[in-house]
């Protein structure tokens, strides 16, 4: 049901508030994830699948967010943090696990990524690394072979920077950089490391949509018109999808800081 009158705002707002908790930033410029979080912690990927909001880790797993035919925006954030935060709200559309930290063989374990059933052309999908079990310290650098968005296959990515202080731990998100001229992705078929970390771990790719943004402060309570979409934000992107799998991205600005909270959506 679309909004008729600001009862129907309110009330839609009351219906479909997601509780997250422990979103895990490093630095300022490092990325960590609430897929392994209360209340519903995913499991370690393995097999290339494809996610919705019935894959548990999903936000929106025990509400109709995601599975309705509206187009639902995120409308405010409450946020408990001990430091400044970046949220990334994403859809999470693929992902696999099995690869590993300590061999410069192109490594196709579980790979290519499973198909997309949402956003299928791949047009502004990005591809990322998730650090599952905890990689060497030796800083090195990787590439990805991948399909744009065109459908062009063999792509490489550009190099990234993986394994060492803040780029190894568990948790961790590294994102893929694409070759120019690049927007999307369609798939990724295999990673190669240019040295060994010394330490196998475990670390997977996956495929996501960045739906919206939002920058709340320190113990901001309630900060929902910085990015409100409807009271004239302007850092939600994207609609959210039937079977839409959400996931939070925090970028904390200091070392350890955790947020937790709640966000709300709406109908539109």
């Amino acid at each position: 049901m679309a909004i008729s009158n600001i009862n129907n705002y309110i009330s839609n707002n009351e219906q479909f508030k997601l509780t997250f908790y422990k979103a895990y930033g490093v630095a300022r410029t490092l990325l960590g994830t609430t897929w392994k979080s209360l209340p519903n912690a995913g499991s370690t990927p393995s097999t290339a699948v494809t996610c919705d909001n019935t894959t548990i880790g999903a936000l929106n797993k025990e509400t109709s967010i995601g599975v309705s035919s509206y187009d639902w925006r995120l409308t405010s954030v409450q946020l408990t943090s001990s430091a400044d935060s970046q949220l990334l709200l994403i859809d999470r559309l693929s992902h696999q696990g099995g690869l590993v930290a300590n061999t410069t063989s192109p490594q196709t374990t579980n790979l290519p990524t499973a198909a997309l059933t949402r956003y299928t052309n791949g047009h502004n999908v990005m591809a990322g690394v998730e650090i599952l079990a905890t990689l060497g310290s030796t800083v090195t650098t990787a590439t990805v072979s991948y399909t744009n968005q065109n459908g062009t296959s063999g792509k490489t990515s550009k190099p990234f920077v993986i394994g060492g202080t803040n780029y190894f731990e568990l948790n961790r998100i590294l994102f893929i950089p694409l070759d120019d001229g690049d927007t999307g992705v369609r798939s990724v078929e295999s990673v190669t490391l240019a040295a060994d970390t010394t330490t196998a771990g475990n670390f997977g790719i996956f495929l996501f949509k960045v739906l919206a943004m939002a920058n709340p402060t320190k113990d901001a309570r309630y900060s929902a018109n910085t990015y409100n979409a409807l009271l004239g934000g302007a850092c939600h992107f994207e609609p959210i999808l039937p079977g839409a799998c959400l996931m939070l991205i925090n970028n904390g600005q200091s070392s350890g800081s955790p947020c937790s909270g709640n966000i709300t959506f709406t109908n539109v």
